[in-house]
């Protein structure tokens, strides 16, 4: 079996789990550093009177204030989603390979040293979790990068198209010359 299909199986024991860390971590890292800037924008539009919504001074405040506020609480459940998940894969696959080690014969039941095993147990387990729960960060970042890029194009389109292709020709290289 592939890789990938095993991390499918893992995502799949507890797909509400993995679906809400994945969504509450690409939310927390990703999108909420945006809020501000735009919150930021505003208030610079209403300063000199270019304003879309006019919440007023007091009112942007305040909307920057609960942005702060509902970031700190979504880092709070970001973080004891992302532990559950990651508590929860460890002992399923602790659980799993503990039960493949005891369906063995006693005299090979270990096939390398007992270090070897502790080792496969803590490093190995740890490896596929963090793996596993950061599965969902490259569709936070292709999000996140979409709005900033319309963001940044409704500013000044040729400065938008100045700055992103030649990431992109970069990008394209580095990935060709792999």
């Amino acid at each position: 079996m592939k890789p990938w299909r095993y991390l499918v199986h893992l995502a799949r024991f507890r797909p509400g789990l993995y679906l809400l860390s994945g969504l509450l971590a690409s939310t927390m890292f990703y999108l909420f550093p945006l809020l501000p800037g735009l919150i930021v924008r505003q208030f610079l539009d209403t300063l000199t009177g270019d304003a879309r919504v006019h919440l007023g001074a007091w009112g942007l405040i305040a909307l920057l204030l609960a942005t702060s506020i509902t970031r700190s609480a979504a880092l709070f459940a970001a973080v004891a989603a992302e532990t559950t998940l990651n508590q929860v894969i460890a002992v399923l696959l602790r659980k799993n390979l503990f039960e493949q080690i005891l369906r063995r014969a006693g005299a090979r039941a270990l096939p390398d040293s007992a270090g070897e095993a502790i080792s496969r147990f803590r490093n190995d387990v740890q490896t596929v979790m963090a793996f596993l729960s950061w599965t969902l960060d490259p569709v936070g970042q292709t999000v996140v990068t979409a709005i900033a890029l319309v963001v940044l194009a409704r500013i000044n389109t040729l400065v938008t198209l100045t700055v992103f292709l030649p990431l992109v020709v970069v990008l394209l290289l580095v990935n060709l010359a792999t």
